[in-house]
């Protein structure tokens, strides 16, 4: 709630446009819903929804969301 989130994804988001990648991904759990909204506000889509993700033992249902770089940079210049 301070802000570093937001400040964090903009410093990967410029690294990212100045290596001239074309997107990016991530994953968001399931159990996490403040955080998917927190990456929908970025501009995140969910690509592949319900993903299982397994460590060890722990089964994680997860959501995968993508970022067009080309249309945010479009949307930001």
């Amino acid at each position: 709630g301070r802000g570093w989130g937001r400040r964090m994804f903009e410093i990967l988001l410029q690294s990212a446009i100045a290596r001239q990648a074309d997107e990016m991904f991530i994953a968001v759990l399931d159990q996490n819903p403040k955080g998917r909204a927190f990456w929908e506000s970025c501009g995140f889509v969910v690509e592949r929804p319900n993903q299982k993700l397994s460590s060890g033992s722990v089964v994680n249902t997860v959501h995968r969301m993508r970022l067009d770089l080309k249309q945010a940079m479009s949307q930001n210049p």
